[in-house]
């Protein structure tokens, strides 16, 4: 936060001195927070170094053409800027779907790993509000839009809103859909060395068998 207050302030050298410690420290990170922390470090850090090399006197946020992508990142970090002074649930989701219209289908890794953030948060919040059909949902949206990705970070998603749907089945009382997602889970990443996903199929696999006894 304190980079990121630097760089709105223009105050650019000491942004990149924290930029740069943040990606020192969380390089090798698996936890999905922290390597949304450490990519947002890299993307800032990129922009700044593009500006100074480009005109050192430049403002960022003056740039006569911002790439779209940057104009939806700057429009969605607003959006959880509100999120975050909220503290009703049934506030939080139209902010989350509001996110989710503005950046559609982008292709962007940041743009991406927003739509999975906020996919992600309003399945929590709707687990807090009992709705959980509509959670249900998210987690299949989840699952639909990121099974191909290769990303680590993807990838974490996908096991996460599987073995989520899993328990979230099995507490609906459907048990004979809960068992193929299990399998889901142990086929699509049992071959993985990322220990977070390791964690989802030992739990996959645990699950399966006091599911079959």
């Amino acid at each position: 936060k304190k980079a990121n207050l630097l760089f709105d302030l223009e105050r650019y050298e000491e942004a990149i001195f924290l930029y740069n410690d943040i990606i020192q420290k969380f390089d090798n990170t698996t936890n999905p927070v922290l390597t949304n922390c450490l990519v947002q470090a890299q993307e800032r850090k990129k922009q700044l170094n593009k500006t100074k090399t480009t005109d050192n006197t430049q403002n960022i946020e003056n740039r006569s053409s911002p790439e779209k992508e940057d104009v939806l990142l700057i429009e969605v970090a607003n959006i959880l800027k509100k999120i975050r002074a909220l503290h009703s649930l049934e506030e939080k989701l139209p902010l989350y779907d509001e996110i989710l219209q503005k950046v559609g289908n982008a292709q962007d890794f940041i743009l991406k790993k927003c739509i999975a953030l906020a996919l992600y948060k309003k399945g929590t919040s709707l687990a807090w509000l009992n709705r959980h059909e509509e959670r249900l949902h998210i987690y299949d949206e989840i699952i639909q839009k990121f099974s191909n990705e290769q990303n680590i970070i993807f990838k974490q998603y996908v096991a996460l809103a599987l073995f989520y749907k899993s328990i979230l089945l099995y507490t609906l009382g459907r048990y004979e859909e809960e068992l193929p997602i299990y399998n889901e889970i142990i086929q699509k990443f049992g071959n993985e060395q990322d220990t977070t996903l390791k964690q989802y199929v030992a739990d996959a696999l645990v699950e399966k068998a006091d599911a079959l006894l």
